[in-house]
């Protein structure tokens, strides 16, 4: 954030219910409020309205792609009636993106915390909620262009779940999805700063400017 900042970008980072006391949809119905609130407030600080990203990692990856993924959606924003939810970019790092998890790619412990504390019911009873809470299975044209990073050694958000979602967002979306999977790196490996990291929020930035000079009709000779 101070390096987007640094570089004109105005940044904000929006605080949302945490599990086990609220669960999900709840925290992407904060978000979602969060992201109307910000439309509506954008100018004040200096921001453009028309052009709004979502980033985050983890649990803020699986948020921030499900909130790009379900722009308009009721039921994962109530109280949002006609409030535009779209957001024009996402960069999603090492996120969780099925819920369901079908092809068993997924961290075993996932289940169990997804119904122990974060949507709070196990998955048979419940399957159509797992399915809409999961951003593989939100994919279509509604997406907007998106960057994943993932890391070869990641233990919870393992790379060939984001792989699959990859895969799977190329076939079903018309945006460009970039991806970058690097090696060596676990989970959360941008908490510290290291020559990978540096390179992730350059690689970032350069996503950032790259669509926002097309949405303005200008775009870079590269992305």
């Amino acid at each position: 954030m101070h390096h987007l900042a640094a570089r004109g970008w105005v940044c904000a980072s929006a605080n949302y219910r945490l599990a086990p006391r609220a669960k999900l949809p709840d925290m992407v119905a904060d978000a979602k409020h969060a992201l109307v609130w910000l439309r509506a407030h954008a100018r004040e600080y200096g921001a453009d309205p028309g052009f709004l990203a979502i980033t985050g990692g983890s649990a803020g990856g699986h948020l921030a792609a499900l909130v790009a993924l379900t722009p308009g959606d009721p039921d994962l924003a109530p109280g949002l009636a006609g409030a535009d939810t779209s957001v024009q970019a996402c960069v999603a790092m090492y996120p969780i993106t099925d819920l369901l998890d079908q092809e068993g790619l997924a961290n075993p412990g996932l289940a169990r915390l997804l119904e122990r504390s974060v949507i709070g019911q196990a998955r048979p009873a419940v399957d159509q909620l797992y399915r809409r809470l999961s951003p593989l299975h939100r994919l279509g044209p509604q997406a907007p262009p998106f960057l994943v990073i993932g890391g070869e050694h990641d233990v919870l958000a393992p790379l060939a779940a984001t792989r699959a979602f990859v895969q799977a967002f190329r076939e079903r979306c018309q945006a460009p999805i970039t991806f970058a999977a690097l090696p060596g790196a676990q989970h959360a490996f941008d908490i510290f700063h290291s020559v990978r990291a540096n390179a992730a929020v350059e690689a970032i930035t350069r996503f950032l400017e790259h669509h926002l000079a097309v949405h303005r009709g200008r775009p870079l000779s590269k992305p």
